[in-house]
């Protein structure tokens, strides 16, 4: 387990003990995920004379909260111009959402997803991990948070297009079985899809 320094109990804080002991072990505060990280960095980083950063300023910039992925995907949405094969790098992601949530999604009525990471940037929306289909949205991720599903409330889940936190909560361990959960604040940017599809308008 990584050393609890004051810097990393000030950035944990307000999280539950056995939460923050595993956000701390996968993030960028462990030695081990942060090699990995600078590898990946002077591996895919611009020189400075080519167009990339100051790189002592740019490593600060990174914030040591996050997991490996998690700090990829923050780091390439905010500065895409700061590595080599910009344009894939800066290529939109996908993200899965069942068909039934697309009309809430598109009406604003669904303005967040909790899932088991952070998320940063654009999304194309699809409906299926598993088979090829057009993407119905683009979404941006605007904002996120940790959150302790055992206090949600329905209101709450009901911005993710839930019914109540009971189900919510069933969801979340069917598909993540463990902490941390952080609802990620999103907004539709582009409607792709056909909105007679969803007798909307």
């Amino acid at each position: 387990m990584v050393t609890y320094d004051l810097h990393i109990k000030n950035n944990f804080s307000n999280i539950p003990v056995h939460v923050k002991h595993r956000m701390i072990e996968r993030s960028l505060y462990n030695p081990r995920n942060w090699n990995r990280f600078l590898k990946w960095w002077q591996t895919n980083i611009l020189p400075y004379e080519s167009g990339g950063p100051d790189e002592g300023a740019a490593l600060d910039e990174i914030d040591r909260t996050l997991s490996y992925a998690e700090a990829i995907d923050e780091i390439t949405s905010k500065h895409p111009e700061w590595f080599h094969n910009k344009e894939r790098i800066a290529k939109v992601k996908q993200i899965v959402f069942i068909k039934s949530l697309i009309p809430g999604l598109i009406t604003s009525e669904i303005r967040c997803t909790y899932r088991n990471r952070r998320l940063f940037g654009s999304y194309y929306v699809v409906t299926s991990r598993f088979k090829r289909d057009e993407p119905s949205l683009v979404i941006e991720v605007t904002n996120n948070e940790y959150v302790k599903t055992s206090s949600l409330t329905d209101k709450e889940a009901r911005l993710a297009g839930i019914d109540s936190s009971k189900k919510l909560r069933k969801l979340l361990h069917k598909w993540y079985d463990k902490d941390p959960i952080f609802r990620n604040w999103l907004t539709v940017k582009k409607v792709l899809c056909d909105l007679e599809e969803f007798d909307l308008q």
